[in-house]
Parts: structure tokens; C-alpha cells; sequence
């Protein structure tokens, strides 16, 4: 991805983007690497390393041992209706805000 991508889709300047970025980069082991586009010689794209990545997985699996646990608490008759209300909602959503071929919402434009 363009710094400027990231940057937009999590509402930064590029400039904070950069250094945000950069400290990633400057992580022992890097989690990110810096890479000049093949299309566009003045654009620079960024990638997770394989550290980067499995730094992801570990936080994604660490919020999901979270949330089950958060939704153990509930009881289970509770649990089963308020995921398929998450469900219709999230069909709703889908139905009035369809991804484009791009991947993004209209609301995203």
C-alpha cells in the first residue's frame, strides 16, 4: 500500500503517516519495510514484514480470545440473539453500502 492510502483510510496526515511508519521500520525486528513503486518512481510502497505479519496474527488472536471471553458472560439464549441481530444489522449495512470493485464503500469515497 502508498503511505498515502494508509493515511486516508485512517484519517492522518501523510506526513504523520511517515513517521509513523519510520518507527515501525526502525523496530528490532522491522515490522514494516519501505519500497520504491515499480509503477510510480516518486511513490514509495509499505509491507508488513514477516515479523509485521505475525505480529498482526498475534493481536488478532489475542482480541478474539478477548471477545469470547467477553461474550461467555452473556448467557447463551442472550448470545444467540444479539449476534443474530449483529447479523440482520450487518446485512443492512451491506445491502445499502455495497463494496465496489475497489473494496471500498460509497461512504469511503
Amino acid at each position: 500500500c502508498r503511505i498515502g492510502e494508509i493515511a486516508r483510510e485512517h484519517h492522518l496526515t501523510n506526513a504523520t503517516m511517515t513517521g509513523l511508519v519510520k518507527r515501525l521500520e526502525a523496530l528490532s525486528p522491522p515490522l514494516v519495510q519501505r519500497d520504491q513503486s515499480s509503477d510510480d518512481k516518486r511513490a514509495v510502497d509499505v509491507s508488513l514484514t514477516p515479523a509485521g505479519q505475525q505480529r498482526f496474527w498475534d493481536i488478532q488472536n489475542s482480541l478474539m480470545t478477548q471477545v469470547r471471553a467477553l461474550f461467555e458472560l452473556v448467557p447463551a439464549q442472550e448470545r444467540k440473539e444479539s449476534l443474530a441481530k449483529v447479523r440482520e444489522y450487518f446485512d443492512l449495512l451491506t445491502n445499502l453500502f455495497p463494496m465496489e470493485s475497489n473494496g471500498k464503500t460509497p461512504i469511503d469515497m
